[in-house]
């Protein structure tokens, strides 16, 4: 008798996680590609674009994830979008104040990351090994070079 009421409680329980770990996972699907750098401090995405007219492709978007205090300081010099170790494409500069996030005088916002390097075709991005290289100065310039990762149907972060 205990067991069916623990039953009763188990069943539902597990079929509403798994609901919700499906929902996740297709919500959480926009991004193809994730890395962060070694340090944490830069954080970038490969996003499937909603503009499809040429067919499946896909942007860069690159986020600042350290200090506010040195946010304000930092030039990007370039963005290198490395594809089976030969650059693919890059971009730059980039001040990176620019891309903060604060609220405008008029209204609306700044965008909180830089995105780059649109409609990437599919085929040249996807299976294949990504890397992005940042040249970006402090005080003095600094290289970050990151792998990104494919993510999978059930990439959940663990």
């Amino acid at each position: 008798m205990k067991k069916r009421k623990i039953m009763k409680i188990i069943i539902p329980v597990v079929i509403l996680l798994g609901i919700f770990v499906v929902l996740y996972s297709i919500y959480d699907q926009q991004d193809l590609y994730k890395g962060t750098s070694k340090d944490n401090e830069w954080k970038v995405s490969i996003e499937k674009s909603d503009k499809t007219s040429i067919g499946p492709n896909y942007f860069l978007n690159l986020y600042w994830q350290g200090s506010e205090s040195k946010e304000k300081k930092i030039t990007i010099k370039q963005i290198e979008l490395i594809v089976d170790g030969k650059v693919y494409e890059e971009g730059g500069p980039y001040h990176l104040s620019e891309y903060n996030g604060e609220q405008l005088k008029d209204g609306g916002k700044k965008p909180n990351h830089v995105s780059t390097f649109d409609y990437m075709p599919e085929e040249d991005i996807k299976g294949h090994k990504l890397e992005v290289k940042i040249k970006w100065n402090e005080s003095k310039e600094k290289i970050t070079v990151f792998k990104l990762e494919e993510k999978k149907f059930l990439n959940l972060g663990f």
